[in-house]
């Protein structure tokens, strides 16, 4: 998911994406930057568990 196509602008000037979460509570505010680097978590940890399942 792109950060433009879901990004909303912030009282403070900035854009941020809303994640929202199962729970009602809980949504997840991110900054480019940080939406890009949880994005690249996300690909290492796929390519993590293909590891762990071709070792298995």
């Amino acid at each position: 998911m792109g950060f433009e196509d879901r990004c909303f602008p912030f009282p403070d000037g900035s854009e941020r994406v809303v994640l929202c979460t199962p729970n009602r509570d809980i949504n997840f505010v991110f900054t480019e930057e940080e939406w890009d680097d949880f994005n690249s978590a996300m690909i290492e940890s796929l390519y993590m568990l293909e590891v762990y399942s071709l070792v298995n």
